[in-house]
């Protein structure tokens, strides 16, 4: 019998000289002994690992004709290079662990929840929001991820609980075909390989830039007044609030952000989503500055723990893609997404019944499509880059919600821009040229032209006395008007939903 001999710590290695193929090799159980070492253990495989800390993943994405194969993958705490045949491993391990993340944090926010209740005032706003984030956690559905090629298969049916679970590269294939059906959620690479440095430091750096501000616009829940009008507060004391443990949580609402973080907008560049930006530069050619309208679609959003937004559509059924760069929240979201879902909602004024919630925390994005009724909490204090997008695609869609907004009060939690008519005006235009040119990829289906003019004649006749301004030639520093009209904020406003549930 011949006893393999074992490797001493004085032995001779020559690992360094041995090529990731003739590692290989010897796990193939070519050759007697080592090659690193000369070692002659049978466990090749166990030696290799501790004695010279090789693996076999790591040799084969090392030879020069497997770095082809090799891809980043982003399904990891930070992207690493895998073997395109395991992304869809990475993928559904990390679906699990990020439901394991979902099911765990909607156990702990509704304990948590059940006692925060027990101390509030019950004339104050907080008691309101609480209780009724309580009812909706309670009665809601998880979310189930599903992948992009599922999503591509299967025939979406109204009333889905799915989500998408994806790549920036599948969420951008998903929604150059369409507008998205369902919400998407996708792993976010680190902020560094875009230039910002961590989410830490940006972090840091955006709360500084938020204190240095005269007045910041704030939904505070601690007053007893139940309406839900955000109030003006100082940035100094806005932030203070924000780190304040003993206090009730604050939204700070609609800051601005730099021109470098609105630029950084991968999906304004996808044709359908990048509508905003063709009536911009049509605009800016006869001589009109849309700049205040397409910042008011790019905007910050910062909440501390506990802070609560109740049930509402985005403005004009914008598609809303959500970055946290800070904290998580959970996102509960109707699974009706319809123009009759919308109106039901408006009318019967109360909260829809077929939700499902989803994570969304640092380190990843959410994007969901125009009449999404939604309603969150934020799990851990949070600080979001918020896109809004009108997709041509949607126009027709985004014409009815616009118009059932202004019969119907309750709908959204924000105010239409002064410049939205000029901006449908340039929208009609580009539709008509681009039907001209033969792109009717890009707009619905030319049959519905002619019920959108008509929609927008309602629109122009309702908004002389409702909150859309009409003056294309308006200066920039016209002032906001009160309830009913531009400006009026109506973020966080109470409405029917709100007290149906606080009741």
């Amino acid at each position: 019998m011949v006893i393999a001999r074992r490797r001493k710590k004085g032995d001779t290695c020559h690992a360094k000289d041995v090529t990731p193929q003739q590692w290989l090799d010897y796990l193939a159980g070519k050759g007697d002994v080592c090659p690193g070492c000369s070692s002659t253990s049978k466990w090749r495989l166990r030696h290799m690992n501790r004695y010279h800390q090789l693996t076999k993943p790591e040799l084969l994405k090392s030879l020069p004709d497997k770095k082809d194969l090799l891809v980043t993958c982003e399904f990891h705490e930070k992207p690493k290079k895998c073997l395109k045949k395991n992304i869809d491993r990475c993928l559904k391990n990390a679906m699990k662990q990020q439901m394991k993340r979902l099911e765990a944090k909607v156990i702990q926010e509704i304990s948590d929840l059940e006692k925060e209740v027990q101390s509030l005032h019950p004339e104050a706003r907080e008691y309101g929001d609480t209780t009724a984030m309580l009812a909706f956690l309670k009665s809601t559905s998880l979310g189930k991820p599903i992948t992009k090629t599922q999503y591509m298969k299967k025939k979406r049916e109204q009333g889905s609980k799915e989500f998408v679970f994806c790549s920036r590269g599948d969420a951008k294939d998903i929604l150059t075909q369409a507008p998205s059906e369902i919400p998407i959620i996708r792993r976010c690479p680190p902020m560094a390989s875009e230039g910002y440095g961590s989410y830490a430091q940006y972090s840091k750096g955006v709360l500084r830039r938020v204190a240095t501000k005269k007045w910041v616009d704030v939904y505070d829940p601690g007053k007893r007044s139940l309406d839900r009008v955000p109030e003006k507060m100082t940035g100094e004391e806005a932030i203070r609030r924000f780190h304040s443990h003993k206090e009730p949580p604050i939204n700070m609402l609609n800051e601005a952000m730099t021109d470098k973080e609105a630029e950084d907008d991968w999906m304004a560049k996808i044709p359908g989503c990048d509508l905003v930006e063709r009536v911009f530069k049509l605009a800016e050619e006869d001589g009109l500055d849309l700049t205040k309208f397409k910042r008011s679609m790019q905007v910050l959003l910062l909440a501390c723990r506990r802070a609560i937004t109740l049930f509402h559509a985005d403005k004009n059924s914008a598609t809303t893609r959500i970055k946290p760069i800070m904290g998580s929240k959970l996102w509960l979201v109707s699974s009706n997404r319809s123009v009759e879902g919308l109106k039901s909602f408006a009318e019967e004024g109360t909260p829809p019944r077929d939700t499902f919630v989803m994570l969304v925390e640092e380190g990843y994005e959410m994007i969901h499509s125009g009449m999404t009724i939604h309603s969150v909490e934020t799990c851990d204090s949070s600080i979001l880059f918020c896109y809004e997008y009108l997709d041509s695609r949607a126009m027709l869609s985004i014409l009815k919600q616009t118009l059932l907004e202004l019969e119907h009060d309750n709908i959204t939690n924000d105010d239409h821009h002064e410049d939205l008519l000029i901006f449908f005006d340039y929208a009609m235009k580009l539709w008509m040229e681009d039907l001209a040119n033969n792109k009717h990829e890009l707009w619905p289906d030319e049959k519905y032209l002619a019920e959108a003019k008509e929609i927008l004649e309602r629109i122009r006749e309702k908004s002389s006395s409702s909150n859309v301004c009409s003056d294309p030639r308006r200066k920039q520093d016209v002032s906001r008007a009160k309830k009913g009209r531009v400006g009026e904020s109506r973020r966080h406003r109470g409405n029917r939903v709100n007290k149906a549930v606080s009741k």
